[in-house]
């Protein structure tokens, strides 16, 4: 258990000198990644948008309804 130290505090530096990279620097993303989170963006504001104008649409077809009678 104790051979293992120098590797695991090695580790541990290296990761946090990463970590402090990102605090300063800022996480930079891959371009493929940056591109599947735009796809994934819109696919979900395309079935927001659908389900915002059946909403409406019911909302106006229930106004009508209610002003027939």
């Amino acid at each position: 258990m104790l051979s293992g130290l120098p590797t695991i505090a090695a580790r541990a530096v290296s990761a946090l000198n990463q970590f402090e990279a990102i605090t300063r620097d800022g996480l930079v993303l891959a371009p493929e990644t940056v591109a599947a989170i735009g796809r994934a963006e819109a696919r979900r504001s395309r079935w927001q948008t659908a389900a915002l104008w059946v909403i409406a649409l019911s909302f106006l077809g229930i106004l009508w309804v209610l002003h027939q009678s």
